[in-house]
């Protein structure tokens, strides 16, 4: 996560902290809680973004892999690529893409094709036989299963004893099938997610710099994938590039750039709104029984953000969190002592005090 960005965030948060105080009247002796209403927004599945081109573009993508599950022939497997910042959501995404599909087929009257799902992280495969394995036993569980996969391919980019492994993928990804001695292992219909770090990172900073220098703000969803799919072009094109990464990404079909939370791409307030929705998600994994979150704890886990550039630092600091009950609503004073300790003299999250977000 930019700074600059959890600044302007942490500054639009105080501002709407100070305007709730305004006229406000505390009967003597008496201490009331402010409750500041805050309603989330979920596009698909539990997935949150306030980027409105992106939205758009998500349910687009939602149609299509609904498409391809509802056919009745499928000639390959269906193939997205999702390229996003460390900790910006791609798994979590990947997860809810399949959540919902899944949902919409069981509610078809004639009970729809089953789903599942199953992440596969490339670091911990030795070598090619463990992908082929992985591969067939694919296969087997979807025939035995009679249900259609879900696989979310994590880090693809990796180097694995020297290797990459984009040239083995072109063969199942593509033609649908996989070989195993006389037998060939059916791979279709099936919906592949992919991601990695260094190959398909996230727009660089000089790239975001130059759509804000050149574009009118706030930037659409669409100039932002198109100058992602440029660098990827360069990168492609370098001599220097990975064997085959051309002919892997070439069987692409979808390239669903996750977009940063960015005032290059959105306003203050929409950065604000996104990142409440996220933290207010993150917090209900871990606490579900609260639905009103003190306003200090909120500031609190948004200000990790600065000092982490993944929106798992929150669940690192709620997995060392005790558990607030129901009728004892501050989340601050049950965050752990060194992450208390660590914000004790801030204004921008001690003023909040006695101010509460009700979500929605």
């Amino acid at each position: 996560m930019d700074p600059i960005n959890i600044a302007l965030v942490i500054k639009y948060l105080a501002n709407i902290y100070l305007k709730s105080q305004l006229g406000k009247k505390t009967p003597k002796g008496k201490k009331t809680a402010h409750i500041i209403s805050h309603k989330t927004v979920s596009v698909l599945g539990k997935f949150c973004t306030r980027n409105v081109t992106f939205q758009g573009e998500l349910k687009t993508v939602q149609s299509v892999i609904e498409r391809y599950v509802a056919r009745s022939t499928h000639k390959r497997p269906l193939n997205v690529l999702l390229p996003a910042s460390p900790g910006g959501g791609k798994s979590f995404l990947a997860k809810e893409i399949a959540n919902i599909v899944c949902d919409i087929e069981a509610k078809k009257k004639s009970g729809g094709k089953k789903i599942y799902f199953e992440e596969i992280y490339i670091p911990t495969l030795s070598n090619i036989n463990d992908l082929h394995k992985k591969f067939t036993d694919i296969s087997e569980k979807s025939k035995n299963e009679k249900s259609i996969p879900f696989i979310f391919f994590d880090e693809m980019d990796v180097d694995i004893n020297g290797q990459h492994f984009y040239g083995n993928f072109l063969g199942p990804i593509w033609d649908g099938q996989v070989a195993s001695g006389n037998n060939i292992h059916n791979l279709t219909p099936a919906v592949f997610l992919f991601a990695g770090s260094s190959a398909f990172p996230a727009l660089s900073t000089h790239g975001i710099q130059n759509l804000a220098r050149f574009g009118q703000l706030p930037i659409s969803y669409e100039s932002y994938r198109n100058s992602w799919i440029g660098e990827l072009e360069q990168k492609i094109a370098d001599d220097n590039a990975p064997r085959k990464l051309k002919d892997f990404v070439d069987r692409m079909v979808i390239f669903l750039c996750i977009p940063p939370t960015d005032a290059v791409l959105m306003s203050p307030k929409e950065m604000a709104d996104e990142y409440m929705d996220v933290v207010y998600n993150i917090v209900k994994g871990y606490f579900n029984n609260i639905d009103t979150i003190d306003y200090s704890a909120m500031m609190c886990l948004m200000k990790e953000l600065e000092y982490h550039p993944s929106r798992r630092c929150i669940e690192s600091v709620l997995m060392c969190a005790s558990c607030p009950e129901r009728n004892k609503k501050s989340l601050f004073s049950h965050l752990p002592n060194s992450v208390r300790n660590r914000y004790k003299n801030d204004k921008s999250v001690q003023n909040c005090k006695g101010t509460m977000v009700k979500f929605s």
